[in-house]
């Protein structure tokens, strides 16, 4: 919980405010989903590590030629 604290918490920009808003509402309201929380915040900092490279990824792909005759190929 720690690492999540520190990632998402003191070394993200994006996420400080949000998570500290979110951890500590959890924690007045309902702490006994704080490991719900760290579950979602775990998974959330690692998708957010590929979006740069999914998001280059599918732009590439987007971007190269296709044969159009490849759009009117029926496939089974």
């Amino acid at each position: 919980m720690l690492r999540v604290v520190i990632r998402l918490g003191v070394f993200g920009r994006e996420t400080r405010v949000p998570f500290f808003k979110a951890l500590f509402t959890l924690l007045r309201h309902n702490p006994n989903a704080l490991g719900a929380f760290y579950y979602d915040c775990f998974h959330f900092y690692h998708l957010n590590q590929h979006k740069h490279q999914v998001a280059r990824s599918i732009g590439q792909h987007l971007a190269a030629s296709f044969d159009e005759a490849d759009l009117d190929e029926k496939r089974p």
